[in-house]
């Protein structure tokens, strides 16, 4: 007799001469199941226990991605007709790293690679933002930077801080505090 939670064993057919089988009348049945039989469930396949393998269009695409951001952090203290570079990397960064994210999902990949790829999506943006926000005052900073580096005194250093205060309070109408 056999496990009621296990599938039916397959009768075992005897090596020698074939030998046609007898019909079995009802009193020589076996115990037959009880109730229907359930359906085996699949098995799910077995996660990898080593390192994930990266598809090799995804590296390519990921070494792109740490080149342009590379570019957006050397270049984001560069003066004003520099600045627009780090603007563009950072805009291709964002657009690079989203379709990265697109590949990812379509490749099924999952755990920290992934992490990093929506790490990069969202430093790129950031840094879209602050390269937008450096070129809208460049008009204020760029004085300013010219006049500390020309200044050789304290005071001349002095001078160019209450002027670039002054120049903030015009442009957004609130007061600096001081120190």
């Amino acid at each position: 007799m056999s496990h009621p939670f296990l599938p039916p064993r397959e009768p075992q057919q005897p090596q020698g001469p074939q030998q046609p089988q007898q019909r079995q009348g009802p009193q020589q049945q076996g115990p037959q199941q009880q109730g229907p039989r359930q359906p085996q469930r699949p098995q799910k396949p077995q996660r990898p226990q080593g390192p994930v393998e990266i598809p090799k269009a995804l590296r390519g695409w990921m070494l792109l991605l740490v080149v342009l951001m590379t570019g957006v952090i050397l270049y984001s203290s560069a003066p004003l007709p520099w600045l627009f570079l780090p603007l563009a990397l950072s805009f291709a960064s964002v657009g690079v790293a989203v379709y990265l994210l697109v590949l990812m999902g379509r490749a099924r990949v999952r755990g920290v690679i992934r992490a990093w790829a929506v790490t990069m999506l969202v430093f790129a943006s950031l840094s879209s933002l602050f390269t937008v926000g450096a070129i809208a005052l460049q008009p204020i900073v760029g004085p300013f930077q010219s006049c500390i580096r020309d200044s050789v005194t304290l005071s001349g250093v002095h001078g160019c801080q209450t002027e670039y205060e002054r120049s903030i309070e015009r442009m957004t109408g609130v007061p600096v505090q001081q120190r």
